[in-house]
Order: C-alpha cells, then sequence, then structure tokens
C-alpha cells in the first residue's frame, strides 16, 4: 500500500464507499422492503422472481431506464446482493408440502 494512499485514509480523504454505488437509494430499498413484508404478513411470500418484478414495475411507473438491466428488469445477482444487504430484515426460505392432518 503506498503512503499516499495511507495518509489518504487517515486523513479522511476517502469518504465515498469501496465498490460500485447502488442502484437505488436507500429509501427507495426500504421502500421495497416494506412491500415484500407487508405482502408477506398476508400469508404470500414473494420469490426471487417477484422480487424482480416489483422492481420492474418500480422503474416503469417512475420512468427510470436502468441501461445495465435487460428490459428494465433486475438480474439474480442484484437480487441476492439486495437480500444480502438486508439480511437483518429480510431471509430466504424454501417452501415444503406438509400433511393435511398438520394444516
Amino acid at each position: 500500500i503506498s503512503k499516499s494512499t495511507l495518509h489518504n485514509k487517515y486523513k479522511s480523504n476517502h469518504s465515498k464507499k469501496v465498490g460500485r454505488p447502488t442502484v437505488f437509494t436507500q429509501e427507495e430499498e426500504l421502500a421495497f422492503i416494506d412491500v415484500l413484508i407487508k405482502v408477506a404478513e398476508w400469508g404470500f411470500p414473494l420469490s426471487i422472481l417477484d422480487l424482480k418484478h416489483i422492481v420492474k414495475g418500480y422503474l416503469d411507473r417512475a420512468g427510470r431506464e436502468v441501461e445495465n438491466f435487460v428490459e428494465n428488469k433486475p438480474g439474480k445477482e442484484l437480487c441476492l446482493s439486495f437480500l444480502k444487504r438486508h439480511e437483518n430484515v429480510l431471509s430466504q426460505r424454501f417452501a415444503n408440502n406438509i400433511k393435511r392432518s398438520r394444516a
């Protein structure tokens, strides 16, 4: 690591986060979380495909075009990174069938 990099870190000249910025703002991501939680409370937990459609619908209604998305629909990696960023609130579970007697 170069001396100037260490000096800049020490003096807080590097204030931005490392890596590529997210497509959505923090407020937009919190709105997506609220939608996912509300629909799950109604008894309809959503899959990654459903999350993609929610995001696409939001972008279409807002009139935004994200050039990295195909047909304005995010890819699987964006959805997985979204879930990873918010793993304290959201989780993925697999549905499994139960017997009628337990239902």
